[in-house]
């Protein structure tokens, strides 16, 4: 798999050093060609011209290409579609708009995923649940997905921490730009060193919610954030099954009015979630 990893590194990972970008909703297609070609990274250009992808092949060709991308990939800071670690969810939910490749620091936890988001600022209460959800995360055998953001996302990934869990956290930019220590594994579409965006965001947003069946929303503001329009499009896209908060605040309840359901107490997630999901889904791997 390596070998397929370095060339999807060369065609899509943000950062490279490419003469142009290419379409990503074709790695699937040119996944199934270099399969059936079984060729070296060296060879792929030639096995992607034959099929008629010229634009790709002429990118393999660039000087410099492959080494780069090979070192990414040896140095273990690429997830690529083709990895066992890989969110399969990812594969099955989000189809040929999945990333084909992302930057990664820390390993991916065999394990299925649970994803809790929620807003930056919130009450001490919010918080609690938030952090006690995460451990009962860990106590039926998930990882929390979450996106490192103050607020919802710190308290989930405290709270998996110290129950001894993993966690994946998914950035809205580059992993360089973390200079604390973090245990647990960073994902990120964005190149190394890029600052915060809106855009990445929502992108990141997308890949915490089809990450797992089900995601715990922790707190939303009513039509605003990106907490509010991640779980919105997550109803419409089909991503994920949303476990609210139960609240009396107008956000809360829209976002059950749409199709979301009520988490009365993270005691019962474990009921929540049998009762919700088959279990070969439910305990479904990363991988």
């Amino acid at each position: 798999m390596r070998d397929l990893s370095v060339v999807l590194a060369a065609l899509y990972l943000r950062g490279a050093p490419r003469p142009a970008e290419l379409r990503r909703s074709a790695w699937p297609d040119l996944v199934r060609i270099l399969r059936r070609s079984a060729c070296k990274p060296q060879h792929a250009a030639e096995a992607l011209r034959d099929a008629g992808c010229w634009a790709e092949a002429l990118v393999l060709e660039s000087p410099d290409i492959l080494d780069w991308a090979s070192r990414n990939c040896d140095d273990e800071r690429v997830l690529s579609a083709v990895d066992a670690a890989y969110p399969c969810r990812w594969l099955r939910v989000l189809g040929h708009a999945a990333p084909p490749v992302l930057w990664r620091n820390g390993e991916t936890p065999a394990l299925p995923m649970l994803s809790i988001v929620g807003s930056r600022v919130v009450p001490s209460a919010v918080g609690r649940f938030c952090n006690q959800v995460a451990r009962e995360v860990v106590s039926l055998g998930f990882c929390v997905v979450s996106g490192r953001a103050e607020g919802c996302d710190r308290a989930a990934a405290g709270g998996a921490r110290s129950a001894g869990g993993h966690v994946v956290e998914i950035l809205p930019h580059g992993i360089d730009r973390i200079r604390s220590a973090s245990s647990g594994c960073l994902l990120s579409l964005c190149p190394p060193d890029e600052p915060f965006s809106s855009a990445a965001a929502m992108e990141r947003n997308a890949l915490i919610y089809a990450a797992s069946s089900h995601t715990v929303i922790g707190k939303a503001r009513f039509k605003e954030g990106g907490t509010w329009h991640g779980a919105v499009h997550a109803v419409r896209s089909r991503l994920s099954t949303l476990l609210v908060r139960r609240s009396d605040d107008v956000a809360m309840r829209s976002l059950v009015g749409i199709g979301g359901e009520w988490l009365d107490s993270p005691s019962d997630l474990g009921a929540v979630l049998k009762a919700r999901t088959g279990q070969s889904e439910l305990f479904e791997g990363s991988g």
